[in-house]
């Protein structure tokens, strides 16, 4: 796992004003404010793995804003933003300096994704092997629920509405993800006229599954995360096909 410190010499760079001095990262840590919110950051981090939630927080621009998952330790990302202040630098110092102390004592925490590597970093190949002996859900805009083979949570595709900058009214989609006595989780989806979902679960005990959203014979995607809501990784060669209109996501037959 990086270290805090070279997560911090990123955000700087990626961010930059967001703080001033010859040594703004020393300057940080000895405010009062960056060591209160240090505490809290540790105590954040002994909750997630308490309760086998754990993430890794972070701050400015990553990689890919298609990548929400760090591969070392199977984390999911909880982001601040870009722009930081001493409290909100020390929270997210305390949390990772926390979560990297038991990863070092006992391994990786429970909860983590590591053990499904191979799939949310391949889901591609990972679709077409499960579609070569079952067959996905099937999602449609304001349709029915799915519930999980394990009972856990139960995702269906709702149309939600807003308002615009300009003070008009917008409509969008989001794919629900609801369990039992928390509140309901979702992740966006773009959605054009004629498209079709399809949701494959994850292996058992995974708590992830991949929503295939298919537009013009091309398709998308998208591993989401079943315990903690929101979306963790989309297949890059599909990301692209839908931007260029390429073959890379194409389905066999063109179908």
């Amino acid at each position: 796992m990086r270290s805090s410190a070279i997560v911090l010499a990123l955000l700087l760079l990626a961010c930059p004003g967001i703080v001033r001095g010859q040594d703004p990262l020393e300057s940080m840590r000895k405010t009062k404010e960056y060591r209160a919110a240090y505490k809290e950051g540790r105590a954040e981090a002994d909750r997630e793995l308490r309760d086998q939630r754990p993430t890794l927080y972070t701050a400015g621009l990553r990689e890919s804003f298609f990548n929400n998952l760090d591969r070392e330790t199977g984390l999911p990302y909880s982001g601040f933003g870009c722009v930081i202040d001493n409290e909100e630098m020390g929270t997210i110092e305390g949390h990772n300096d926390r979560i990297r102390e038991s990863i070092k004592a006992h391994g990786i925490p429970k909860g983590s994704f590591k053990p499904w590597e191979k799939e949310l970093f391949g889901l591609r190949a990972y679709v077409e092997s499960r579609r070569k002996h079952e067959k996905p859900e099937s999602l449609t805009i304001d349709g029915p629920a799915r519930k999980a083979p394990d009972g856990s949570c139960t995702v269906r595709i709702g149309t939600k509405q807003g308002d615009t900058l300009g003070g008009g009214i917008m409509k969008y989609h989001r794919l629900e993800i609801r369990a039992e006595g928390l509140q309901p989780e979702g992740v966006a989806v773009f959605a054009p006229a004629g498209d079709t979902f399809e949701l494959f679960w994850g292996p058992k005990g995974s708590h992830f599954a991949v929503l295939v959203r298919t537009h013009s014979g091309t398709e998308l995607l998208e591993a989401v995360d079943l315990r903690r809501g929101g979306s963790l990784r989309t297949e890059p060669d599909s990301i692209r096909a839908w931007s260029s209109g390429g073959s890379p996501s194409k389905r066999p037959g063109g179908r």
